[in-house]
């Protein structure tokens, strides 16, 4: 219990540092981490925007992998890119 009242009076003490940071992390969690959140949800459906999300489970991902020959091609070229342009770029 003390250690908790420690991190409540140093959080009051340090309340206008924390005032200044919040933007920022208000900021990164509206634009980054929700989007990413939203976006690994809707990899688990089928959504349009007409209709309400309707869930697939995986058959978004077996369709990708076994099914879409141009996401095996775009995943080779990526990878010959970053092999290639990585070490030369760097």
């Amino acid at each position: 219990m003390n250690k908790l009242r420690k991190l409540g009076a140093t959080i009051v003490k340090e309340r206008v540092s924390y005032a200044f940071v919040a933007p920022f992390y208000v900021l990164f969690l509206v634009f980054t981490i929700l989007p990413v959140v939203i976006s690994v949800f809707l990899s688990f459906t089928y959504f349009n925007v007409l209709e309400p999300p309707r869930f697939t489970g995986w058959d978004n991902y077996v369709n990708l992998l076994l099914h879409d020959d141009i996401f095996i091609t775009a995943l080779k070229n990526t990878f010959v890119y970053a092999i290639v342009i990585g070490p030369v770029s760097y």
